[in-house]
């Protein structure tokens, strides 16, 4: 909140707005690279959940 308002006090709710989207990007940009360290194979597993191509066995 203390940068969301030095924000809009030099630009007004257009600085506040640049600001609060500047903290959201750096927010996304900073987990997606802690992730991105994180060991193992839990994001790189290359196992997917079905198959593209083949159907499901309908249950009767």
């Amino acid at each position: 909140m203390l940068v969301d308002g030095w924000g809009h006090s030099k630009g007004g709710v257009a600085g506040s707005f640049v600001m609060d989207g500047g903290l959201g990007i750096a927010a996304c940009l900073l987990l997606g690279f802690l992730l991105y360290r994180l060991p193992g194979t839990a994001f790189s597993s290359e196992v997917s959940a079905a198959r593209p191509l083949e159907p499901l066995p309908q249950q009767d």
